[in-house]
C-alpha cells in the first residue's frame, strides 16, 4: 500500500476484515486477485481507514480501468459491521478458479509484483 501511495499507513488506520460472499480468485494469467461474488464464500482483507482524496485517487489510477468501487459490508475482529468500498473486477477481467491468498501472493509473487510498480502503474505482464 505504500509504495502506491507514496508514504505510509499507520497501523491505527489498518483493521483486518472478512469479506462475506465473495472470494478472492486470481486474475487469469496474472499475480492478483480479483473478487467473485459467491454466496457461500469469505475473504479476508483489511480496511484502510482516514485515507484522503489524493490517496483513494491514487489507488484508483493504481488499479485501472478494469476495477471500480463498490460498497460492501465487511466483518470485523470484535464481530462489528462496517461498512466500506472493495475493487472489483469488471466483465472484461477473467478470473480462473484458483484461489487467490495473500500469503502465498506474499512469499511467491510480491517482490517480482512490487519490481513492477512505478509511479503507481504496473506492468501489464505482472
Amino acid at each position: 500500500m505504500a509504495t502506491v501511495l507514496g508514504h505510509p499507513v499507520r497501523e491505527t488506520d489498518i483493521t483486518p476484515a472478512i469479506l462475506m460472499s465473495y472470494k478472492a480468485l486470481f486474475v487469469a494469467g496474472k499475480s492478483y486477485p480479483g473478487l467473485k461474488a459467491d454466496p457461500d464464500g469469505q475473504t479476508s482483507g483489511l480496511v484502510f481507514e482516514n485515507l484522503s482524496d489524493q490517496d483513494v485517487n491514487k489507488l484508483i489510477d493504481f488499479e485501472g480501468e478494469k476495477f471500480s468501487l463498490i460498497d460492501v459490508s465487511v466483518v470485523c475482529e470484535k464481530g462489528q459491521v462496517l461498512s466500506t468500498k472493495v475493487f472489483s473486477p469488471n466483465q472484461s477481467v477473467i478470473l480462473s478458479e484458483d484461489q487467490w491468498g495473500f500469503s502465498e501472493w506474499s512469499t511467491l509473487h510480491k517482490q517480482k509484483f512490487l519490481s513492477g510498480v512505478t509511479r503507481g502503474k504496473v506492468f501489464p505482464d505482472l
